[in-house]
C-alpha cells in the first residue's frame, strides 16, 4: 500500500523554499514596518476583532486611539494590546464596544494614568463601574447611553472639566470630586442622588433627579426636565448657587405656581409646564421664555413684565389662550412669538427692539411696531395678515420696503408715523397698491456734491 505524504509535507513540496534574497527582502519590510509603528501618532481601528486587527507591535508615539465597534473577545487579547500601546497615549475611543468591561477600563486607565486626556465610550454596554482615580491630565470623559452602568467614581481628578453621562439609566451611585469640573451632563439618569464636588462647576443639567447633594457655589447654568419638584425645592436649590445666571425648566409635572428669588439671576426659561398658572418672580430678570405652558394667562404675564423694566430678550410659544398682544417696553431689544393658535393682534413698543420673530401665527391680522431700528424681521406668510404699522423707525430704504413685501404678500395696508424715508426710492417704488398712510414722517435726499479733490461726495439732507 502506498502511503500518503502528510498535509505538511505536500505543502512544502508545492512551496519551494525562499531564496536569501527574498528572506533579506521581508526582513527589510519588517524593519519598515517596525519603524512606522513606532512613529506612529493616531489609529483606527473601528469595527474589527482586536486580536486580529490590532497590531501587536510597540507603539511608543501614539496619542490618539480610536477603537469604535472593535470587538473584545477575552481579557486576554486586550491586556496584551494595551501592553503595546504608548505611556503618551491622550485621546482613547472605545464608543459602540460591546465587550468592553469594567476590568478592561480599568486596565487602560492604569497603564495611561500619567497621559491620558479623554475618554470616549458611547454605546457601551457592558460597563457596570466606572473608576477613575488620581488621572492628572484628563479633562473631559463621556459614557453618555451606557445603559448598564450603575456606579460611577471620580476621585481627585484635578484637571476634569466636562462630564457626561447622559441617558445612563442604571446609575444608582454617583460620587464625583473633581475640583474644576465645569460642565457636568446626566439626563436621563433617574432615580439617584449625585454627590458632586466642584468648585467651579458652571452648568448642570438634570432629569428626574429631585433629591441633590450638591456643592454649587460656582454654577451659573442649571437645568431640570421631567422632575417632581415643588417651587420651594427649586428656590432651594437656586439658593445654594450665588453665582447662577440661567435657570430652564421642562416638563416640571404640577407646579402650578412658581415663585422665585436670586440676586443674579438673569435669565429663566420655561418649558412645557401645563400645569403652571401663576408666577412671582423677584430677580434680576433680563431673558425670559414661556414655551407650551398652556395655563400661563397673559394677565400674569404683564404682571411679570411690569415688573421687569430691564428685560431685553422675550419669547413666547405655544399660549393657546391668547388673542392679543399689547406692551411697551423700554429695553427689550430680541421679541418672539410663535405657534400661538388664536393670536389676532400685536401691538409692541420698544426703541432699541433689533429684532423681531412673529412665526407661525396663523389668525395674526394686524401688526404694530414702534422702535427706531429694526434688523431683523422673520414673518411666516398667512392671507389673514392684513395690516401692518411702523412707529418712529428711522430708515426706511427701499431695500426694507422690499423685504416687507416678500415676507407679507398678502398686506393690504401699511401705515408709517414718526418714519425717516432714505430716497424717493423708497416710497416711489413701493410694492404695495392697496393703502399706504404716513403721518409725521421725514424724507432724507442723497445729493452728490463734489469734494475738495474733485471727487463727487453724498450728502444727506432733510427735506
Amino acid at each position: 500500500v502506498s502511503s500518503v505524504p502528510s498535509f505538511p509535507l505536500l505543502l512544502s513540496s508545492l512551496c519551494p523554499p525562499k531564496t536569501k534574497a527574498e528572506r533579506e527582502k521581508e526582513k527589510g519590510k519588517e524593519k519598515e514596518r517596525k519603524i512606522l509603528f513606532h512613529l506612529l501618532n493616531k489609529l483606527t481601528c473601528n469595527g474589527g476583532n482586536i486580536q486580529e486587527s490590532f497590531p501587536l507591535s510597540p507603539l511608543p508615539s501614539l496619542e490618539n486611539l480610536s477603537l469604535q465597534g472593535c470587538v473584545f473577545v477575552k481579557y486576554q487579547e486586550f491586556s496584551e494590546t494595551v501592553n503595546s500601546l504608548s505611556e503618551r497615549l491622550k485621546v482613547v475611543d472605545f464608543s459602540f464596544n460591546v465587550g468592553l468591561t469594567d476590568k478592561i477600563l480599568s486596565l487602560l486607565v492604569s497603564k495611561c494614568n500619567e497621559s491620558l486626556e479623554k475618554i470616549i465610550a458611547r454605546k457601551c454596554k457592558s460597563i457596570k463601574t466606572v473608576n477613575i482615580f488620581g488621572c492628572k491630565n484628563l479633562q473631559e470623559i463621556c459614557f453618555s447611553d451606557c445603559i448598564a452602568l450603575e456606579k460611577v467614581k471620580l476621585l481627585e481628578v484635578d484637571s476634569l472639566k466636562k462630564a457626561d453621562f447622559d441617558w445612563c439609566t442604571g446609575i444608582r451611585e454617583m460620587d464625583v470630586n473633581a475640583p474644576n469640573l465645569e460642565v457636568m451632563h446626566t439626563e436621563g439618569c433617574s432615580f439617584f442622588v449625585p454627590n458632586i464636588s466642584s468648585q467651579r462647576l458652571s452648568r448642570l443639567s438634570l432629569l428626574s433627579s429631585p433629591s441633590l447633594s450638591l456643592c454649587l457655589s460656582s454654577l451659573s447654568s442649571l437645568s431640570f426636565t421631567k422632575c417632581t419638584l415643588t417651587s420651594d425645592q427649586i428656590q432651594t436649590t437656586i439658593s445654594s448657587s450665588p453665582l447662577l445666571h440661567s435657570l430652564s425648566l421642562n416638563t416640571i409635572k404640577n407646579l402650578p405656581s412658581l415663585s422665585l428669588s436670586h440676586p443674579s439671576l438673569s435669565s429663566l426659561h420655561l418649558h412645557s409646564i401645563t400645569s403652571l398658572s401663576s408666577l412671582s418672580l423677584s430677580l434680576p430678570l433680563l431673558s425670559f421664555s414661556a414655551k407650551w405652558c398652556a395655563k400661563l394667562l397673559q394677565k400674569e404675564l404683564v404682571k411679570l413684565l411690569d415688573s421687569f423694566p430691564d428685560l431685553t430678550a422675550l419669547s413666547l410659544e405655544g399660549l393657546p389662550k391668547w388673542k392679543n398682544f399689547e406692551y411697551n417696553f423700554k429695553s427689550l431689544q430680541y421679541f418672539a412669538l410663535s405657534a400661538m393658535i388664536n393670536l389676532s393682534s400685536v401691538s409692541i413698543s420698544s426703541s432699541p427692539l433689533v429684532s423681531l420673530s412673529l412665526m407661525n401665527l396663523r389668525v395674526l391680522q394686524s401688526v404694530k411696531v414702534g422702535c427706531r431700528g429694526l434688523k431683523v424681521l422673520e414673518m411666516s406668510s398667512s392671507k389673514k395678515f392684513k395690516k401692518l404699522e411702523l412707529d418712529g423707525y428711522r430708515r426706511v430704504t427701499a431695500e426694507v420696503m422690499n423685504a416687507i413685501s416678500f415676507l407679507c404678500p398678502y398686506l393690504e395696508e401699511i401705515s408709517f408715523r414718526n418714519c425717516t424715508f432714505y430716497d424717493q426710492n423708497s416710497i416711489i417704488c413701493c410694492p404695495f397698491s392697496k393703502t399706504m398712510k404716513f403721518f409725521s414722517c421725514s424724507l432724507k435726499m442723497r445729493k452728490k456734491r463734489k469734494g475738495g479733490g474733485g471727487k463727487e461726495e453724498e450728502r444727506e439732507e432733510k427735506e
